[in-house]
């Protein structure tokens, strides 16, 4: 897929931008809201966007968010991936259904290649248990009997 989307600044290396859904901040100083954007991944938090697609007040009672579900249905389609934040929001106020695309943060990586290593590990732990045992006990025995 080869494509430009006007004023975004570039292309990724396989001519196709890579895009965010994210949040940029407005209001005033120690009163936050923010614009749920889609924008390219490498712009600054204040920088263009391509759509603005919803708002969130973290500080109203109760937290609201107004989220635009069709336009984020489409963008997620196209390939935007959410930021953290932008996911935890649609996963409460909406009915998308957003996956956890395993980008990772470094201790989500190191458990996962934990993870990986204990799947593999007990396998070989529990053969070297069964065999290393019984030849300690068989060996004692055997010299008793004996």
């Amino acid at each position: 897929m080869i494509g430009y989307i006007p004023h975004s600044g570039g292309w990724n290396r396989a001519g196709v931008m890579a895009l965010r859904i994210r949040l940029m901040r407005v209001g005033k100083r120690h009163h936050p809201s923010y614009r749920v954007v889609v924008k390219e991944a490498r712009s600054p938090r204040q920088g263009k966007y391509l759509e603005w697609v919803g708002t969130y007040s973290p500080r109203s009672d109760p937290e609201a968010a107004e989220l635009n579900e069709d336009r984020i249905a489409y963008w997620l389609s196209v390939g935007a991936r959410p930021s953290e934040t932008v996911a935890r929001l649609l996963r409460k106020y909406t009915s998308l259904s957003v996956p956890d695309d395993g980008r990772a943060k470094v201790h989500s990586m190191q458990s996962a290649e934990e993870q990986a290593a204990q799947t593999q590990a007990p396998d070989e732990v529990t053969s070297a248990e069964a065999v290393t045992p019984e030849t300690t006990q068989d060996s004692p025995n055997e010299e008793e009997a004996q």
